[in-house]
């Protein structure tokens, strides 16, 4: 069987960021997986600029765009990891996002949100359900919404909420579930 190919899109890039360790988390939980191959894109230091049209990036911008393009157009799962600021999504996610579009067409995402709240961040995941829907991709059946950060990991981020833990071993197993499947139709239709 051909690896599954995943992205983790980590989506914070204010320092003391809580978010990341929600995406770490995953990548280790992916990397246990037989036949997964999953790689972790941190907003942070991607050093992606402002949204500009595709003539009006710098030589440098378009090989560092080219470069994660690559990664995006592997990826048989896009994870997208946000926290919830000022009621929506990350806007260092949403610019990250906002440079690619064709690398998201038919491919499988998976959704995470954090909040330092109660309500796990349920404004950026309804924000990531639309921009998902918008660019043509495929949304797994579960979605990560993280509460109460501060009580989910330890000072080595090591998870301590088994909450968490079970609810994000849930989430894996289930867009590795759909990206399995869309993936064998894929290959399917090419074969013909």
């Amino acid at each position: 069987m051909n690896s599954l190919h995943i992205a983790i899109v980590s989506g914070a890039s204010r320092q003391g960021r809580q978010s990341h360790k929600v995406a770490q988390h995953l990548f280790s939980l992916l990397q246990q997986e037989e036949a997964i191959e999953v790689n972790l894109i941190d907003v942070s230091s991607a050093d992606i600029p402002h949204y500009q049209d595709g003539d009006l990036r710098s030589l440098e911008v378009q090989e560092k765009h080219a470069a994660f393009s690559k990664q995006l157009k592997e990826a048989d799962c896009i994870i997208l990891v946000s926290p919830e600021y000022n009621g929506g999504m990350s806007g260092s996610l949403k610019n990250f996002l906002d440079h690619f579009r064709p690398e998201y067409d038919r491919t499988v995402f998976g959704l995470a949100s954090v909040s330092s709240g109660s309500m796990g961040g349920l404004n950026a995941m309804q924000q990531m359900v639309a921009f998902v829907s918008y660019v043509g991709g495929f949304l797994s059946n579960s979605r990560l919404l993280v509460s109460d950060i501060s009580r989910g990991f330890d000072e080595s981020n090591a998870v301590i909420d088994a909450r968490l833990e079970k609810n994000a071993k849930r989430f894996a197993e289930d867009v590795v579930w759909l990206g399995r499947a869309v993936k064998a139709k894929k290959l399917e239709e090419i074969k013909g």
